[in-house]
């Protein structure tokens, strides 16, 4: 908590109502920040390239929208790495030279030296491990938010580009289907793409700068008492009042697109699964336009816009417009993250739920416990939401730095595969042959990121086991970093919980030893690219990780080979020391009436002593 000479929150918030996006030829240009400035000259440069040599040739082997976006975004870190990597890589000289140069920083420095991991990250957008960068040097993590912003942008620019003078020929009709969608579906999911995800990231950059000033992460009057819905209104403000020239902007495209898609209805160009996505867009609208000020009004708004875009997920609707759902950026201040994604429900999606039976086996074991400890929870009626999975090329404000792989949301489960694609191929893989002995067999790609998407699903599913909001879980476990630790910690581990009754079940068809890489690719991710600081967003996923990994450390679970490296001896028994402490997690915290937020901080700062452990901190010294 603050002294009382800190700033207040809202005392310092001084509203930022200026037009960031066109400004190339603005006579105003000299006055916005220097990180806008960066990221225009980057469109700029990308824009005479483009004018001059033409637009990139339209991939003929592409099979799916997978494919599609995949190449669209791999020519575009192709051409970023041409014509704008000598200012990308300035800037991260520039920057490593002017953070001092002590001990903390020294993990930071190490990060932006490595251009090549950097440019890695920036195109799956997993850049959480540079967010401390954002303390250090807040202008240098703005833009790379914005170099993000631009560089996505690009991506959509391309992709729509293809989309109207490559995959569709004037001979096609707007019905004509091209891997999965037709012309009419395939154009209004790009229009909304660039219209409303650079209204979205220009907010979220404001967001940063809010956070940033005095008081702008300190513990607001309602966070303060506990106030469900507190993080919907910024002390007396809305966001509508917070982002003056962004919000009226979404507003107004969610009522176009709501329109336009009316009208398409209307002449028959789509479908009758798209039926109630006006009312949904709409119900955006409304929501982003209320001038409620009430906390726990606000929550019901957002909380009834959620159930309606669980309902368009449920009735098939191939689109998904999720809007913003989570917390981070602003600290102790609990404000949600301005945030937009779009996803496609593409027949990989879809046979991908299927070879899982929908979860259903998973989903019903996690009911049967919230039911048996129903006397120790608030809501003796709470359901476990159903898991939906979708494609999401598009992630705009807080996706700019850490595109999620999964989430728990008020009324559905979403894990989106793209994100767990990208993240178990070109994070967790190399991580894992680092410390795996792999010399005894191949290694297939494909099972692993099988594994990994029922392992994410697994994680959300957990985190609806006696849920974390429940006002008497919420009482046991307080609200803390180390309460935030602690869920990830349950909902990592009680997944576990969840899998080890379904390990034979032939119908699922799970590789033990695939679904146990999954798991230990997801721990080494977190303890090489999350912060060890508990205060931070990202040290709730890193303690996680370290209670897990100690765990199997002192098993017999993993061997030491001569060269240091690990073998999997036994990937079943691994599971089930998980599975063990993720009971023990939900049983001594969750389900316990007697547990109490101090033991949680205790548990929890024990971790924290744990990972000092020798064979821990060996183990860490490997891995990095």
């Amino acid at each position: 908590m603050p002294d009382e000479q800190d700033p207040k929150f809202g005392e310092d918030l001084g509203i930022i109502d200026q037009d960031r996006l066109n400004v190339l030829d603005s006579e105003q240009a000299e006055a916005f920040p220097a990180y806008v400035k960066t990221a225009r000259r980057i469109r700029n440069k990308l824009i005479r390239v483009k004018d001059k040599s033409g637009w990139p040739e339209f991939p003929q082997n592409c099979h799916d929208p997978e494919d599609l976006f995949e190449k669209a975004r791999d020519l575009v870190a192709d051409n970023w790495a041409n014509e704008t990597g000598n200012i990308i890589n300035s800037q991260l000289d520039a920057w490593t030279s002017a953070i001092p140069d002590t001990l903390e920083n020294q993990d930071l420095i190490i990060m932006l030296r490595d251009k090549q991991a950097f440019d890695t990250a920036l195109k799956i957008r997993q850049l959480e491990g540079y967010k401390k960068l954002r303390y250090v040097m807040p202008e240098a993590w703005r833009t790379i938010l914005l170099i993000s912003a631009e560089r996505q942008m690009a991506t959509i620019a391309l992709v729509h580009h293809w989309l109207k003078f490559d995959l569709f020929t004037e001979s096609d009709t707007p019905s004509t289907k091209k891997m999965g969608f037709t012309k009419n579906e395939w154009l209004l999911f790009m229009e909304t793409a660039a219209l409303c995800g650079k209204y979205t990231d220009q907010a979220y950059i404001k967001q940063n700068e809010y956070a940033d000033s005095p008081g702008g992460s300190s513990a607001t009057k309602f966070t303060e008492s506990g106030t469900y819905g507190a993080e919907y209104i910024y002390d007396s403000k809305t966001y509508k009042e917070m982002f003056p020239f962004e919000w009226p902007k979404l507003i107004k495209r969610f009522k176009a697109l709501a329109t336009r898609v009316s009208k398409m209805l209307g002449r028959g160009e789509l479908s009758e699964v798209y039926t109630d996505l006006p009312a949904y867009l709409n119900a955006m609208a409304v929501a982003y336009n209320s001038d409620e000020r009430d906390p726990e009004k606000l929550a019901e708004i957002w909380d009834d816009l959620d159930a309606q875009l669980s309902d368009l997920i449920a009735q098939g609707c191939p689109f998904m417009v999720v809007f913003q759902n989570t917390q981070s950026v602003a600290g102790e201040a609990n404000k949600t993250d301005v945030e937009l994604r779009l996803g496609l429900k593409t027949e990989s999606v879809a046979e991908m739920e299927r070879s899982f039976g929908e979860f259903e086996k998973f989903l019903q074991s996690a009911q049967r416990v919230v039911d048996e400890n129903k006397s120790s929870i608030a809501n003796k009626d709470h359901k476990v939401l159903p898991v939906r999975l979708n494609f999401q090329p598009f992630a705009f404000g807080s996706d700019l730095h850490w595109t999620t792989q999964g989430e728990s949301r008020a009324s559905t489960l979403l894990s989106h595969m793209n994100a767990i694609s990208d993240v178990s191929l070109l994070k967790q893989v190399p991580l894992l042959r680092k410390v795996l002995d792999t010399s005894s067999g191949s290694f297939d790609e494909k099972k692993y990121m099988r594994a990994n998407n029922l392992d994410v699903a697994l994680h959300e599913i957990a985190h609806q086991v006696l849920v974390y909001d429940d006002e008497d879980v919420m009482e046991r476990t307080g609200i803390s970093p180390q309460a935030d630790a602690l869920d990830e910690l349950r909902a990592d581990a009680f997944g576990m919980t969840l899998l080890e009754p379904q390990l034979d079940a032939s119908e699922l068809q799970i590789d033990p030893e695939y679904q146990f890489m999954a798991k230990l690719g997801t721990v080494l991710d977190y303890l090489a690219n999350k912060s060890s600081d508990l205060s931070d967003s990202g040290g709730r996923y890193y303690y996680a990780g370290a209670a897990i990994m100690y765990e199997l450390l002192h098993s017999d679970v993993l061997e030491e080979i001569p060269d240091g490296r690990f073998k999997i001896v036994n990937p079943r028994k691994g599971i089930e020391i998980i599975a063990t402490l993720g009971r023990e997690v939900l049983n001594n915290f969750y389900a316990d009436t007697e547990s109490t937020p101090e033991k949680v901080n205790v548990f929890v700062d024990g971790l924290v002593e744990k990972s000092k452990d020798p064979a821990f901190q060996a183990f860490l010294n490997k891995l990095h």
